[in-house]
């Protein structure tokens, strides 16, 4: 039974040591992945991982060999122990009482070595496992300070790397626990059973109740290991989970962070854009009420010299009127006074009649040099003449004066209808007119507002 449960004991060691290996391999794969995945981004953290990686999978061989080992060691322990009680009682039949006491004190001893020898390999694991954890925490927090400008970017892939590595860590320490308790429990099997065959062999019962108690203490002494053990892997996963939480907060934190800041600039710039549009608007509002008071004074300006050289065009047409109308009468009166003759004598005459004239002179003079008796004649002809130009002089006065009047009238209601348009209609007037020049008291030097 013994060399049984020994040989039974190794594949199962060999078998956790293979799946140790195995997880040790798959990690250091998934992390080799993932540092080629990630090298731009951080070479430092994949190169720290790796190395991370090299000393959990050696601390996880070492502790899977030192399991073997203890386990090794308890079952050989144990065989030993139990093929020398078994000796001892074979030999020492005669002396039941000291065989069976010797045989007892044997079994206890051996349940002991075995009870600390398992104690003690359960122990350095877990040992080797919580300062593999709390190197990997410290490397991992003196890395963090390096991976903070790449937290954004990397936060997830490194909260699924440390997922995976701690899942994997915890696997290989349940695996080695596992192992542990594997060796620890076939090492109590074997002295349980070569206690149980000393005890067979007793016929004292009070000797089989001690050895039962005996047994049901490194029972629970065992349960109570075993507990331990849980309740340490139960703090390791939780000093493990701590450092991934603040993580994750921090993560959290400086990704809001940088949202509310996106947002904050979003909101400046929007701000930005409506005070631009206002203040454009305002120019253009302010550029359209100046636009508008320069096309209302230019209209005035307009309307203004309108009037104004209406006024004067009126008053000219009304002195022209007079001076004609004065000019008639004064002739008027003076052919009244001189006579017909003296007034028509005195009076401009066209350059044809001056020539008519002329030509009358020298047929006067050849006739008085010819015909000296034909006075009275030229006298008589001479008269009626004269009487024909006043007429035509009389006609020409009335003439001009009534043409004078007449173009007197259509300026007057040339210049109203002007100004009643401009006044009516101030829209019409071109918006390009230049400024109306300085107002002189001569209607000489008046010019125009607009030029175009």
């Amino acid at each position: 039974m013994d060399k049984d449960t020994a040989v039974a004991a190794k594949p199962a060691a060999a078998a956790a040591a293979e799946a140790a290996a195995d997880i040790a391999a798959e990690a250091a794969a998934d992390i080799a992945a993932e540092a080629e995945a990630a090298a731009d981004i951080a070479a430092e953290a994949a190169a720290e991982a790796a190395a991370e990686a090299a000393a959990e999978a050696a601390a996880e061989a070492a502790a899977d060999i030192a399991a073997e080992a203890a386990a090794e060691a308890a079952a050989e322990a144990a065989a030993e122990a139990a093929a020398e009680a078994a000796a001892e009682a074979a030999a020492a039949q005669s002396t039941e009482f000291a065989t069976l006491k010797r045989g007892l004190h044997a079994a206890l001893c051996f349940a002991a070595a075995a009870a600390a020898g398992a104690a003690a390999a359960a122990t350095a694991a877990g040992a080797s496992a919580a300062a593999a954890s709390s190197n990997k925490q410290q490397r991992a927090a003196a890395s963090s300070s390096k991976q903070q400008q790449a937290a954004a970017s990397s936060s997830k892939q490194q909260q699924n790397k440390r997922k995976r590595q701690n899942k994997k860590a915890n696997s290989a320490a349940a695996a080695a626990a596992k192992a542990t308790g594997a060796a620890a429990a076939a090492a109590t099997a074997a002295a349980t059973a070569a206690a149980r065959g000393l005890l067979a062999q007793l016929p004292q019962h009070a000797l089989q109740q001690r050895a039962a108690a005996v047994l049901q203490q490194l029972q629970q002494q065992v349960q109570e290991q075993q507990q331990q053990q849980q309740q340490q892997q139960q703090q390791q996963r939780q000093q493990q989970q701590q450092p991934l939480q603040k993580q994750q907060v921090i993560a959290q934190r400086y990704i809001g962070q940088q949202i509310i800041q996106q947002q904050q600039q979003q909101h400046n710039h929007q701000q930005q854009q409506a005070q631009q549009q206002g203040q454009q608007q305002e120019q253009q509002e302010q550029k359209q009420q100046q636009q508008k008071q320069q096309q209302q004074k230019q209209q005035q300006r307009i309307i203004s010299y309108l009037n104004t050289n209406a006024a004067a065009a009126a008053a000219a047409v009304a002195a022209a009127v007079a001076a004609a109308a004065a000019a008639g009468r004064y002739g008027v009166i003076q052919l009244q006074q001189q006579g017909p003759l003296k007034a028509v004598a005195e009076a401009p005459m066209p350059q044809q009649q001056q020539q008519q004239q002329q030509q009358q002179q020298q047929q006067q003079q050849q006739q008085q040099h010819g015909r000296s008796n034909a006075n009275s004649g030229n006298a008589a002809r001479s008269a009626k003449q004269r009487q024909t130009r006043a007429a035509e002089v009389e006609s020409a006065t009335s003439t001009a004066t009534a043409a004078a009047t007449a173009a007197a009238a259509t300026a007057a209601e040339t210049a109203a209808a002007a100004a009643a348009t401009a006044q009516q209609y101030p829209s019409t007037i071109p918006s390009y007119c230049a400024p109306m020049a300085k107002e002189r008291s001569s209607l000489r030097n008046r010019k125009l507002p607009c030029t175009k």
